[in-house]
């Protein structure tokens, strides 16, 4: 491959993905030449494993572009040379070595990343050596990533089982190139977000095998938090000690922080066990009960003693929330009463814990900040939860009263005095949509930027593995987003569509993606389908009514599905003829009431989601049966969804 073409790709591929707050224009002659005589070394002055696992990846993924399987050592500084300012590092070198290292290499990335955040990483290197090091263990594994991005690779997915083909995995990709030329670097990267989150939420189809897998992929995308339930709503189906032994490891070598918690004060004295501490009739403890929250505080506390791994614990109150009204006017509101729990529980922290940071959550009932008295400790997280905002306009819109008030909200939490950092939940992907296609790189766009202009430090959103290619391109987005707020997202987007379906479809999944947009902005105006806006919900279906024609014509155009596009397009299209059925549902219910059709609708897609549930485009649970079963399924149905599921992909 011609030189000075390959630096034009390059640079053009940093652009589309918005690498780099500081790159260098390459110099004729400078270029790393990945070749039989270079090798790779990692350094680290501490007892972590992420420097050496960045370079077995970088090792793998280089041979997988070049062809060619580079030695890797463990790396050891100069005799008489001072150590650096760093956590680890891994360099690329060119010529055969044994893995000694000078200390001067390095330096010159610790003065760029002095005084920066500990995600920050630098890439600099010429024709000799490429050094990629960060603030942290994870972020010298984020410049390994990031040069590998720089050399054509995408890592668009999670690698799920149904991505996976006789023909290959097509969770990612890259340009094979023999010899590999990488121009001069001198990169620095900073994040936007300093907690970037993935959250498991209701788990219904993750599993053993889907987690490790989520945690691959975050680490890929520069995600450094994953948010795992105590035990989500109670139940003991989704658990992080059911995963705990499976992926400590897995986050270890990776860096990536542990969060857990979620919903559930219950969780730690429950009504069964304390009934003491309860009233009829509500189901947040009496907190105003010294011995109840004493109790609390024990209980968490010794379950984080217990648990080294978690970094962050939620101390969230149940989903929807109902507090005693003696507890409400002893301490003024619900706000001051929330507030009153968690800075107790903090205090407690501190003693026992003291390497655990403190959530709390701004959710009705308890959305307010506190008074300036009750106020949250500066060390503390706060969550927003905008769960019932309207996707048809970015946050910042007018046109929606909850948007506006979403918006204000933050505001008024720093106007309050709240010195903590503020993080997002939001829900990009959401269990009210029932896994229609409803894919948003203009809210997104719109949105995250919007939040970091807030105040806001971190963000997160929730995923399913079996409607991940539905949402695909969200998940990609908000973690991209996440990393660099200033992302060109026009040019992201053409770089993905261009990547994953190639330049002579572009123009047709452009025009998906526009389309699934449109029709989601119609749809969810709320936090339900606006299906009785007659208007909006014709618009939508006529929306996803052409998309299934579309796609149809573009999967008989790719053929066989044994090349990415040709998988996607096929799930994509048989995706469409879901979304379609759901509008004739509604369509019939309401519009032109048809009773047969509506009861044939409801039969097709009972049999649809049965045989689609493990392809990657639907997720079986109950906010999607309710769309096509006549009566509310079993009581026990949640459990054997997720045993289905966890049978399928162990």
């Amino acid at each position: 491959m011609h030189r000075c073409w390959l630096a034009v790709l390059l640079l053009a591929l940093m652009a589309a993905i918005g690498c780099g707050s500081h790159v260098e224009s390459p110099q004729a002659g400078t270029e790393f030449v990945i070749d039989d005589r270079a090798a790779i070394v990692w350094w680290s002055p501490m007892p972590s494993p992420v420097p050496a696992f960045a370079a077995s990846e970088l090792q793998s993924y280089l041979e997988r572009i070049s062809g060619k399987k580079l030695p890797v050592y463990a790396g050891r500084l100069r005799a008489g040379d001072t150590a650096p300012t760093l956590p680890g590092a891994v360099v690329l070198l060119a010529g055969a070595h044994a893995g000694e290292l000078s200390a001067s290499w390095l330096n010159d990335a610790a003065a760029m990343l002095s005084g920066k955040q500990d995600d920050s990483f630098v890439l600099a290197g010429d024709r000799d050596r490429i050094v990629m090091t960060g603030g942290h263990p994870r972020s010298t594994l984020y410049a390994v990533y990031d040069l590998l991005e720089r050399a054509g690779a995408r890592f668009f997915a999670p690698s799920y089982p149904f991505y996976r083909t006789r023909e290959g995995d097509f969770s990612e990709a890259i340009i094979r190139q023999d010899p590999l030329r990488i121009p001069t670097l001198h990169v620095l990267e900073q994040p936007s977000f300093r907690y970037r989150r993935k959250h498991v939420e209701e788990g219904w189809s993750h599993t053993h095998e889907t987690m490790r897998e989520l945690v691959d992929w975050m680490a890929k995308n520069k995600l450094n938090t994953l948010v795992v339930p105590y035990d989500y709503g109670g139940m003991g189906l989704v658990r992080w000690d059911a995963w705990r032994n499976d992926l400590t490891p897995e986050l270890e070598k990776r860096g990536i922080l542990l969060e857990v918690g979620g919903h559930g004060y219950t969780s730690w004295i429950p009504p069964t066990t304390y009934p003491g501490y309860y009233e009829n009739g509500y189901n947040v403890f009496k907190v105003s009960n010294p011995a109840g929250l004493a109790e609390y505080e024990k209980n968490v506390v010794a379950y984080l003693k217990s648990h080294p791994e978690i970094a962050i614990f939620d101390a969230w109150p149940p989903d929807n929330a109902r507090w005693t009204p003696a507890d409400v006017e002893a301490f003024g509101s619900v706000s001051n009463a929330q507030a009153h729990v968690a800075r107790h529980l903090g205090d407690a922290l501190k003693k026992e814990t003291p390497a655990v940071r403190l959530e709390s959550l701004a959710y009705l009932p308890a959305t307010d900040p506190p008074s300036p008295a009750s106020m949250y400790e500066a060390t503390s997280l706060v969550d927003f939860a905008p769960y019932d905002r309207s996707y048809a306009e970015p946050l910042s819109g007018t046109a929606y009263p909850r948007n506006v008030y979403y918006d204000g909200l933050v505001r008024r939490w720093a106007d309050a005095g709240f010195k903590g950092d503020i993080s997002i939940y939001e829900y990009y992907r959401k269990y009210s949509w029932h896994s229609l296609p409803v894919v948003l790189p203009t809210i997104i766009g719109g949105d995250i930027p919007h939040y970091r202009t807030l105040g806001a430090t971190g963000l997160g959103t929730y995923s399913e593995p079996a409607d991940w290619i539905t949402y695909e391109l969200n998940h990609r987005l908000v973690a991209a987003l996440s990393w660099n707020t200033a992302l060109d997202v026009k040019a992201y987007l053409n770089d993905h569509v261009v990547r994953r379906f190639g330049a002579a479809l572009a123009p047709d999944m452009m025009a998906y993606f526009r389309d699934v947009e449109t029709a989601g902005r119609d749809l969810y105006t709320g936090p339900n389908a606006a299906f009785g806006d007659t208007p909006r919900f014709l618009d939508a279906r006529a929306k996803y009514l052409a998309v299934e024609k579309l796609l149809t014509s573009v999967r008989d155009r790719t053929g066989p599905t044994g090349t990415a596009a040709g998988l996607l397009i096929d799930r994509l299209a048989i995706h469409a003829h879901f979304a379609s059925l759901d509008m004739d549902i509604a369509y019939f219910t309401r519009v032109q009431p048809d009773a047969p059709k509506v009861a044939a609708a409801h039969a097709e897609m009972a049999r649809f989601v049965d045989e689609h549930m493990f392809d990657g485009i639907v997720l079986k649970c109950t906010y999607l049966q309710l769309r096509y079963l006549t009566s509310p399924p079993p009581a026990d149905d949640e459990q054997a969804i997720r045993a289905a599921y966890r049978a399928k992909w162990p």
